[in-house]
C-alpha cells in the first residue's frame, strides 16, 4: 500500500544508499519473484544474512512478499554458529551478497542481493498468474534465535498476525496523535527482535535510517548522525542511553521526538538524566518491555518522575499479563510472582523444539478460552491497583547484559565442550569497585566471569571460545580453580565464587624490589588484573601488541628507562623485565637497540644459545603492521633447539618504499647473524610478499634458500591488473579493520564512513571507535596510534605496487581454510610465480586464527617437519662447503 501510494517517498537510507518506496518495491518484488523459483513460500524459512544496508531492508520485504519466513543471521557470528543456524531452521536457500557469500558453509544454496548499480531503476517484475503466495495471519513472518540455556541457540517462530498485532499496538500506545512520515533511527541488530519494532513501522509509510555498525558503536557520531538526519525516532538499550546523554542527545538539533528505552532495567540515576534532557527540549522516553517470545514488546511506559525507575508500564493492546505465585495461582496485587503473558502477541514456540514449546507455552488456566496459551517469562513481577507492572529480577539463569538477552547455560556448555574442561559456570557480576551486588547496580555495570576446573590453560579457552561464540556472549574473565565451591546440598554455591583475581594464585611471588613495584602496577592497570607476580608473563595475562606500546612508553615515564618493544620476547616475566629495566639505563642489550628511535630490524625471539646447534636460523619476516609479537606463539611451539629470529619494520630510517627495498634491508640484517647460507626464509602475510623478495635476490646471487615457507599470503597482483595505491580512506579503513581483527574482534569500518571527516579527524576517529568498543585503552590516542599507522600505510602500498618475476627455487605456502576458499583464484597465482615446484597445505582456521592457539601449534608442526627435511637432505647431500657462523 506505502509502494503504491507514495513511490517517491524515501524508504530507506544507510550512509550514501538509499531507497524510495519504489525502489524497495522494484527490489523486494524481484527478489520475491526468485525466491518463489526455488520453492519459497508459506513455512520455508529464508535466511537473510547481510551486513547493515539498505539491501537488508528489502531482503526483509522481499522474504515476506514471498510469502517466506525471515530468518535474520548476523555475518559477524562465528563459522560454528552460522553453520548451526542454518543446519537448525533447515532454510533451503540463503539471500546474501557475492561479497559474503564465501563466510557461508559449503553447500549452501543462495540468491544474491547485490547493491543495484547506479541507473534507471529496473521495472517491477511481472509474477505469472496464480503465482501470488497466500498466506494467512496464523503463518510464521519470521524466526528469531535467542541464547538457548541448552548450550544451543533456539529460534523463536513468531506469526504475522502477532506481527501485525505488535505494530499496531505499538503506535497506539507510543506515537498516539503523531502523523506523517517520522524518520526512524534503525539501531538495533538485525539478528535481534528489536529490529522487528522498526521493520515495521515501513508499513506506516516512516523512513528507516541505518546507522552503520560503526556509528552505533560512537556515542558522537550517533549524536551527530541524530542531529544531522534529524531523526525523530531512535531505540537503544540503558547502557547506550547512558553514553548518548554524555554525548549530548537531547540537545537543541540532536533531540528526537521518540526515544525506546528496553533490553535491560532502568535505574533512578539514568531516568532522571533522562527527564532533565527531555525537559530541554522535545525529547519523550519511554521504557518498553517484553520478551523475544511475545513479539518484540509487551509494556510500555512514559519515563515519568515521581515513580520507581523499575516500573515497567501496562499491557499493551491484545496482550493479558497474569501475576502467578509458585504455587500457579494468582498473586494478590503488590505481591511479588512470575509474569505470565497471553495474547495476540504470544509467538507460535521454539523452531523444531516441542518440548521446549510445551515447557514454556501452557495452556492458559485463568481466561476460561480452551485454546489459550501463556508464555511463562521467568521474570519477577509486581503488578499495582493501576494495572501497571514493577519489574524485580529473574527467576532463573537468563541475564541482560548491554542490551543482550543471554542464557548463561549456552555459555558453560560451550566451555565444557573445551579440551581439559571437567565443569564450568558463569556469572553475571557487578564491575563496581565497591562490590556492591549487581542487583543494586545498573545494567551497565554487569560483566560475565566464567569459574572452570580442570587442566586447563585460560588464555587458550578464552581464544576457542571466540570461535563459538559471538562476541557479546564472551565471559571478560576466566577463573580457574581447583574445585567449585558446593551449598550443603551439593549445588554450586555461586555467592561464594571468588571475585575475579580476588586473591594470588598458588606459587604466587609478589614485587620484591622498587623497579618490581612500579611494573607490577603498570601491568595490573593495563590488564586489568589486581595481583602482578614477578613470574607472571604479560602475554599469557592477557596482554598483546597494542597494550605493550603503551606499556613501553609507561615505564619511560615511571622509570626514566627506554625499552625497545620487542624487548618483550627475551623477557616477557615481570621479573626478568624488571631486571633489563632497571640495568639498561635506556641502553639497550645486545639483540635490541636503546630507545623505540633506532630500533633496528633483527628481533631475536630466541636465539641460538649452543653455537655448535645443528639447527640454522629461521628468519621471519614481520605482517603489514610492521610488528612482530605475533609470532610469539609459533616461536614457542618449535623445538626448544630451534633458532627463531623476526625482522620488524625498522624506525631508525624512513620506511622502504618497495618490496624490494625492505628485502635487501633485512638480507643485510641476516647477514649480520649468518653471514653465508643455507637461509631458511618465510612470513606471514604481507610478510610471506618480503621473504619472496629476499628470496629471489638470494637466488640472483647463487645462494637460493633452502627453505621458503609463506604464511596465509596472497600473491601478488599480475603487472596488468596491479592494484592502485590505497586512498588515505581505504589506508584508515584497512587499518582499523587489521587493528580489529588482532584483537580478535570483528569490528571494521568502511572508507565511506571515513570520507565526509577532515584529514587529521580520520585516524582520531578509529581511536574513538576503538575506546567505545573496548578495544583500545583509554590512554591509547594519537601519539601512540599515529606511528602504528604510518608503518602500515607505508607497507600497505608497496605490497600492492610489488610485481615480481617468477622465483627459481621452490615454495612452501601453508593456507588457512577461510582463505583458501575465499581466494582459490588468486591463490593459483603462486603456480605461475614457482614454476620449480610449490608445495601447498590448507590448515585449519582463518587469516589470523593460524598464528593463535590452538591453529598455531598445528602449523609449528608442520614448520618443524620442513626445517627437520631440510635440514636432513642437507647433511646426506653434504650441501655445505663453507663453514657456517653461528648466529650469537
Amino acid at each position: 500500500q506505502r509502494i503504491a501510494e507514495a513511490p517517491e517517498a524515501l524508504a530507506a537510507v544507510c550512509g550514501d544508499r538509499r531507497l524510495t518506496f519504489g525502489d524497495l518495491g522494484r527490489q523486494s518484488a524481484s527478489l520475491a519473484l526468485r525466491l518463489r523459483e526455488h520453492g519459497v513460500g508459506p513455512e520455508v524459512p529464508v535466511v537473510l544474512f547481510l551486513d547493515r544496508s539498505v539491501e537488508a531492508i528489502a531482503g526483509f520485504v522481499g522474504i515476506l512478499e514471498a510469502g517466506g519466513v525471515y530468518v535474520p543471521v548476523d555475518p559477524t557470528y562465528p563459522a560454528e554458529r552460522i553453520a548451526w543456524i542454518l543446519e537448525d531452521c533447515k532454510a533451503p536457500v540463503v539471500v546474501t551478497t557475492s561479497e559474503l557469500a564465501d563466510r557461508l558453509p559449503d553447500g549452501a544454496q543462495v540468491v544474491l542481493l547485490d547493491p543495484h548499480p547506479p541507473g534507471p531503476p529496473l521495472p517491477p517484475p511481472s509474477l505469472p498468474p496464480g503465482e501470488g503466495a497466500t498466506v494467512t495471519a496464523d503463518h510464521p513472518a519470521y524466526v528469531i534465535y535467542t541464547s538457548g540455556s541448552t548450550g544451543r541457540p533456539k529460534g523463536v517462530v513468531v506469526q504475522h498476525g502477532a506481527m501485525v498485532s505488535f505494530a499496531r499496538a505499538l503506535r497506539e500506545a507510543v506515537y498516539g496523535e503523531k502523523t506523517g512520515a517520522l524518520r526512524v533511527g534503525f539501531n538495533a541488530s538485525f539478528s535481534f527482535d528489536a529490529s522487528i519494532q522498526q521493520l515495521v513501522q515501513l508499513a506506516w509509510g516512516h523512513s528507516l535510517h541505518v546507522l552503520p555498525q560503526t556509528v552505533r558503536l560512537d556515542p558522537a557520531a550517533l549524536v551527530d548522525t541524530v542531529r544531522r538526519q534529524q531523526l525523530d525516532v531512535l531505540d537503544c538499550t540503558p547502557s547506550q542511553l547512558r553514553l548518548l546523554l554524555n554525548a549530548g542527545l537531547g540537545e537543541g538539533d540532536a533531540a528526537p521526538a521518540l526515544v525506546l528505552v528496553g533490553g535491560e532495567a532502568v535505574d533512578a540515576d539514568l531516568r532522571d538524566a533522562a527527564l532533565a534532557r527531555g525537559r530541554q527540549g522535545r525529547t519523550r522516553f519511554w521504557n518498553v518491555y517484553g520478551p523475544t517470545e511475545c513479539t518484540v514488546d509487551t509494556t510500555a511506559t512514559p519515563f515519568m518522575a515521581g515513580t520507581p525507575p523499575t516500573r515497567i508500564g501496562r499491557p499493551l493492546l491484545n496482550v493479558r499479563v497474569h501475576t502467578v505465585t509458585a504455587s500457579s495461582t494468582l498473586a494478590a496485587l503488590g505481591v511479588p510472582g512470575e509474569l505470565w503473558i497471553g495474547g495476540a502477541g504470544l509467538a507460535r514456540g521454539y523452531l523444531g523444539r516441542p518440548d521446549l514449546t510445551a515447557e514454556r507455552f501452557i495452556p492458559d488456566p485463568f481466561s476460561g478460552d480452551s485454546g489459550g496459551r501463556l508464555y511463562r517469562t521467568g521474570d519477577l513481577v509486581r503488578q499495582l491497583p493501576d494495572g501497571s507492572l514493577d519489574f524485580l529480577g529473574r527467576l532463573d539463569n537468563q541475564v541482560k547484559v548491554r542490551g543482550y538477552r543471554i542464557e548463561l547455560g549456552e555459555i558453560e556448555a560451550a566451555l565444557s565442550a573445551l579440551p581439559g574442561v571437567r565443569e564450568a559456570v558463569v556469572v553475571a557480576k557487578s564491575d563496581r569497585s565497591d562490590g556492591s551486588d549487581r542487583s543494586v547496580g545498573s545494567p551497565a555495570d554487569l560483566r560475565l566471569v566464567a569459574y572452570v576446573t580442570g587442566e586447563v590453560d585460560t588464555a587458550a579457552l578464552r581464544q576457542a571460545l571466540r570461535d563459538k561464540l559471538p562476541d557479546f556472549m564472551l565471559p571478560s574473565a576466566i577463573v580457574a580453580l581447583p574445585a567449585l565451591p558446593l551449598t550443603p546440598s551439593g549445588k554450586v554455591d555461586r555467592k561464594a565464587l571468588p571475585e575475579p583475581d580476588s586473591g594470588p594464585a598458588p606459587g604466587f611471588v609478589a614485587p620484591r624490589t622498587a623497579v618490581e613495584e612500579v611494573l607490577a602496577e603498570i601491568w595490573a592497570e593495563l590488564l586489568g588484573i589486581a595481583h602482578i607476580g614477578v613470574h607472571d608473563n604479560f602475554f599469557e595475562r592477557g596482554g598483546h601488541s597494542l597494550l605493550a606500546v603503551l606499556l613501553m612508553a609507561r615505564i619511560e615515564k615511571r622509570l626514566g628507562t627506554t625499552l625497545p618493544l620487542a624487548a618483550l620476547f627475551s623477557a616477557p616475566t615481570l621479573e626478568a623485565l624488571a631486571a633489563l629495566a632497571g640495568t639498561s639505563g635506556g641502553a639497550g642489550s645486545d639483540h635490541y637497540p636503546a630507545g623505540r628511535k633506532g630500533r633496528g630490524s633483527l628481533v631475536a625471539i630466541k636465539p641460538a644459545t649452543n653455537r655448535d646447534t645443528d639447527q640454522a636460523p629461521f628468519f621471519c619476516v614481520h605482517p603489514i603492521g610492521g610488528n612482530v609479537l605475533c609470532y610469539l606463539d609459533l616461536a614457542r611451539h618449535l623445538a626448544p633447539d630451534q633458532p627463531f629470529y623476526a625482522l620488524q619494520t625498522p624506525d631508525d630510517r624512513p620506511p622502504a618504499k618497495s618490496i624490494e627495498e625492505m628485502a635487501a634491508r633485512y638480507l643485510a640484517e641476516v647477514r649480520r647473524v649468518q653471514p653465508q647460507g643455507p637461509y631458511r626464509l618465510g612470513g606471514w602475510s604481507m610478510g610471506g610478499l618480503v621473504a619472496f623478495a629476499m628470496a629471489r635476490q638470494l637466488a640472483a646471487e647463487g645462494q637460493a634458500p633452502e627453505l621458503l615457507a609463506l604464511i596465509d599470503t596472497l600473491p601478488p597482483e599480475p603487472p596488468e591488473t596491479a592494484t592502485a595505491p590505497a586512498t588515505d580512506e581505504e589506508l584508515v579503513a584497512s587499518f582499523a579493520q587489521d587493528m580489529a581483527r588482532l584483537l580478535g574482534s570483528n569490528a571494521g569500518i568502511s572508507p565511506e564512513e571515513l570520507r565526509s571527516l577532515p584529514e587529521q579527524g580520520k585516524l582520531a576517529h578509529v581511536v574513538r571507535l576503538g575506546h567505545t568498543a573496548g578495544l583500545l585503552p583509554a590512554d591509547f590516542g594519537l601519539a601512540q596510534i599515529e606511528p602504528l599507522f604510518a608503518t602500515f600505510a607505508a607497507n600497505l602500498q608497496a605490497s600492492r605496487a610489488y610485481a615480481p618475476e617468477p622465483y627459481t627455487g621452490r615454495l612452501t605456502l601453508w593456507v588457512s581454510e577461510a582463505t583458501a576458499a575465499s581466494c582459490a583464484a588468486a591463490l593459483d597465482a603462486w603456480s605461475r610465480l614457482v614454476p620449480a615446484g610449490l608445495d601447498r597445505t590448507i590448515l585449519p582456521g582463518d587469516h589470523y586464527s593460524l598464528l593463535r592457539r590452538p591453529e598455531v601449534e598445528r602449523l609449528a608442526r608442520e614448520l618443524t617437519a620442513q626445517l627437520k627435511s631440510q635440514a636432513a637432505d642437507r647433511e646426506s647431500d653434504d650441501f655445505m662447503t663453507v663453514p657456517r657462523s653461528r648466529p650469537g
